[in-house]
């Protein structure tokens, strides 16, 4: 994995621009999941074999959730006061 990241540093750099804004990073970071998932998921229906299919569907899952992760942080960082009320299933008396 290590040896594919290096070769393609420079590509990925040139088509991520750099931002100071962790929002649109995370913006950025979502996109390429769900462009992971949609490569994972042609792989798999041309898959060779069964071994082949569950590799590119364990592949698919993992994307899925580094998608839900991106997404929680974002809805966090966005508007924490409604996070915290939907994610820690706040009780509003009143």
């Amino acid at each position: 994995m290590k040896k594919i990241f290096d070769e393609h540093k420079q590509e990925m750099l040139a088509k991520v621009p750099s931002t100071a804004d962790e929002l649109e990073a995370l913006k950025i970071a979502m996109k390429m999941e769900q462009e992971a998932v949609a490569f994972y998921k042609k792989a798999s229906t041309l898959a060779a074999n069964a071994k082949e299919k569950h590799f590119f569907d364990c592949l698919i899952r993992d994307e899925e959730e580094h998608f839900h992760i991106f997404q929680n942080t974002y809805s966090f960082l966005e508007d924490s006061g409604n996070w915290f009320m939907w994610e820690e299933k706040g009780i509003v008396e009143g």
